[in-house]
């Protein structure tokens, strides 16, 4: 390349991967003529590289949540009339399930595609959800187009002006649930062979369970009556039947008695999902009314959905990460936000992020805490056993359930921990060319058991954060070759100037701009303040010939060295003009 330069005298600008010798990195190399050599700037981009890759993978990574999802996804975008009413919406976004239902609809009218949704009542709720801000969930059945006697769970939330729609067809299960309650007045009867099959053959836990009210009316607890035998697999109970609820879990939360004392009492069915944190589970639930109304009996079809409440904790964590990170371009800041929000999500009191350097420990934490300074700041990090740092360079995790009784920890670092008021903590490191380069920490006052679910969350945000730290050292990278670029643009002799030529109706070329011009430009022509003006508005009688050299230029973009005098401007030049940009 440089022999090329020389032998030619185009400059070149081009980016290299050079694997040998110590390097292994990623350049930016540029190269001019000078005399009978060249001049050349050479940028380690390898950073940037990274980071880009970082990028698009994080792009695809999102784009793979979508499309793996069983549900159909789609975001719409409000269409409104001159006075701002929506009067229709535009199909945005749609994941691989919707395509599949719908085609590829993207860009179109949602009227157009599904004018069904009007009698059926989903057009109103988009507009509701849109203008109120409010999420909305439900079932709703539809009739219409492709659709042929078919019912969906829907939850609709806002976004910008429009709305992020989930789908799920439910038909089969709606169906399921239709056929169970067709079957109670044989439950009441101790049910039928044909009852009971179905009955212990669904993947659902089902029971049924008799409400018990105080004097005053109010639900606190339940008795079962019947329970199948997905029951026990979805809960953890053993014998169910016959005893109450409190008696099982005496710590079982309130909501429950009130949410199925109210089907009791009202007759009306009721889909949700709650938390039990007594049996450590989270349910999707639908529970309705049966038997006698006088018996107060409720039954009771749930899912176990905790590890899916898991998932969706765990990427709204992550998504909720990204949006605070994409803006932030200070690599202290990035830190800052990326503890707060570790601390936020673990329910953890403390956080810290640690900065490791040729094997040692790199000045003093950087600490958020929920209630003030993070007492670990107060600490240098001296303190630290050295043989810390190996084992973090060896392991992927730490996770301490309570340092007063961990054998791994010595009474002197004990003694430390007790200072800094915490017992417990996860910490997660960053391995960077082999190396560790930095260790993010969660603490806790108080001893607490940190399961995998929380341990890998907390390494998921931390190689998201690191991933946006080296962004940031990319960009400040890039902002310094930036100046040096700059630096030596301005101080070399030569004079320089980049013009735009312009070209009349039939393509001659006629005048120029000059867009940008280096101090030199100025002591070689005589043309001063030059920059956004025209050549015609420095020098009127400029030869003709100029335009023509010019223009050929920028047509054929085929660069020129030559020698040319200008009686206008009173110089001889010796030139070198080539093409910039698209032609």
């Amino acid at each position: 390349t440089l022999k090329q330069v020389v032998e030619t005298g185009i400059a070149n600008q081009s980016e290299h991967h050079y694997a040998h010798e110590q390097f292994n990195d990623w350049f930016q190399q540029s190269a001019v003529k000078l005399n009978d050599g060249v001049v050349t700037t050479t940028i380690k981009i390898t950073e940037l590289k990274k980071a880009e890759q970082e990028i698009k993978s994080g792009r695809e990574f999102l784009r793979s949540i979508l499309d793996n999802s069983l549900d159909v996804i789609q975001v719409f975008k409000a269409v409104r009339d001159k006075d701002g009413k929506i009067i229709d919406f535009t199909w945005l976004v749609q994941n691989i399930k919707g395509v599949e239902e719908n085609e590829n609809v993207v860009g179109e009218r949602l009227l157009t595609k599904n004018p069904g949704i009007i009698d059926s009542g989903i057009f109103d709720k988009l507009v509701q959800v849109t203008e109120t801000g409010i999420p909305l969930e439900h079932e709703q059945y539809y009739s219409s187009e492709q659709f042929n006697d078919n019912w969906f769970y829907q939850a609709m939330v806002k976004q910008d002006d429009g709305v992020v729609m989930t789908s799920r067809n439910i038909t089969e299960q709606i169906k399921a649930e239709r056929e169970l309650l067709g079957l109670k007045d044989e439950l009441a009867q101790k049910a039928n062979d044909r009852y009971l099959e179905l009955f212990n053959s669904i993947d659902e836990g089902f029971c049924i369970v008799k409400m018990l009210f105080d004097e005053n009316g109010k639900p606190y607890d339940y008795r079962f009556i019947e329970a199948n035998k997905a029951f026990n697999r979805h809960t953890g109970i053993d014998d169910a039947v016959g005893h109450t609820m409190l008696e099982i879990h005496p710590d079982h939360e309130p909501i429950w008695f009130e949410i199925y004392g109210r089907i009791a009492t009202t007759l009306q069915p009721e889909r949700f999902e709650n938390e039990a944190k007594a049996l450590g589970c989270f349910y999707e639930v639908y529970a309705f009314p049966t038997g006698n109304p006088e018996d107060h009996m409720v039954g009771v079809l749930f899912n176990d959905i905790t590890q899916r409440k898991k998932e969706e904790n765990k990427q709204r964590a992550l998504l909720e990460l990204s949006d605070t990170l994409r803006p932030l371009t200070d690599s202290l800041e990035i830190k800052k936000a990326a503890m707060k929000l570790s601390a936020s999500v673990l329910q953890a009191d403390s956080a810290c992020y640690y900065e490791v350097e040729n094997e040692q420990w790199n000045g003093a934490p950087h600490g958020y805490t929920i209630d003030g300074i993070c007492a670990l700041e107060k600490f240098p990090t001296a303190e630290f056993d050295k043989h810390w740092l190996n084992y973090f360079s060896k392991n992927e995790f730490l996770a301490i359930e309570n340092i007063n009784s961990d054998g791994r920890f010595t009474e002197k670092e004990r003694s430390f921990w007790k200072k800094c008021g915490i017992k417990s903590g996860i910490g997660v490191p960053f391995i960077k060319s082999g190396q560790l380069a930095a260790i993010l920490v969660v603490n806790t006052i108080e001893p607490r058991h940190w399961t995998t679910d929380e341990i890998t969350l907390l390494r998921d945000i931390a190689q998201r954060t690191w991933t946006a730290v080296d962004r940031a050292h990319a960009a400040e990278a890039l902002q310094l070759s930036k100046e040096k670029y700059h630096h030596l643009f301005d101080a070399i002799d030569e004079g320089y100037c980049i013009i735009e030529v312009h070209f009349d109706e039939n393509e001659r070329p006629y005048n120029w701009t000059f867009i940008e011009v280096n101090p030199a430009f100025e002591k070689n022509n005589g043309l001063v303040n030059a920059t956004g003006k025209t050549i015609l508005e420095m020098a009127p009688d400029i030869e003709h010939k100029w335009f023509e050299i010019y223009g050929r230029i920028a047509k054929t973009g085929e660069p020129l060295r030559f020698k040319e005098n200008s009686t206008a401007l009173k110089r001889h030049f010796q030139l070198y003009a080539f093409p910039v940009g698209r032609a």
